[in-house]
């Protein structure tokens, strides 16, 4: 599965929480900016994937990555600093954020050890012990059993009686990152 992939899924998911009446959620745009003088558009950094409302009126936001290794990459090249810097903030403003993370099932090049797929949602808070040294990147990622020690498991369910295909529940990832609301 790509970042695409899982994003589109996700989008699934919204879809049917929206129909359900619990969450609207949609994309965060691309931004460019045109350069007059090499008359060319030029990508300006971006924000996390996904920004939406619950039900009861509060904002979530998540970027969503697939990894295929042993790890999440922090380095600025793969986790922006922007995004995180946005998700810093917005947490600080009492706005659910973390990384949706879903790793690929992966067994290590000697075979000593194998890792089941599963999804995890990363908390980003960052008065949080994990964060630290990820600004300065001495930090440079968050291995899997980071993840599962300091994320939470998300569960691919069926969204309601009439789905036929189970997608991430981020939805309850969030109100157990609010303080454990059902």
């Amino acid at each position: 599965m790509k970042g695409k992939d899982f994003e589109d899924l996700c989008i699934q998911r919204a879809r049917k929480e929206e129909d359900n009446g619990n969450l609207t959620m949609g994309k965060y745009g691309v931004r460019g900016a045109f350069d007059a003088a090499t008359k060319t558009w030029r990508p300006i950094p971006s924000y996390p994937d996904f920004e939406g409302v619950t039900m009861d009126g509060r904002q979530f936001i998540f970027d969503a990555k697939v990894i295929s290794g042993t790890s999440l990459p922090m380095k600025a090249d793969h986790s922006p600093l922007r995004q995180r810097e946005h998700l810093f903030k917005r947490w600080d403003w009492n706005v659910t954020t973390f990384y949706l993370v879903h790793c690929l099932a992966f067994t290590s090049p000697a075979g000593k050890k194998t890792y089941p797929e599963m999804t995890i949602a990363l908390p980003t808070d960052p008065g949080l012990e994990h964060w630290e040294g990820v600004g300065d990147e001495s930090r440079k990622s968050f291995s899997r059993d980071d993840l599962l020690k300091f994320g939470l498991i998300v569960h691919w369910t069926l969204p309601d009686s009439a789905s036929r295909k189970k997608l991430p529940n981020f939805l309850a990832a969030i109100r157990k990152l609010r303080g454990g609301e059902s």
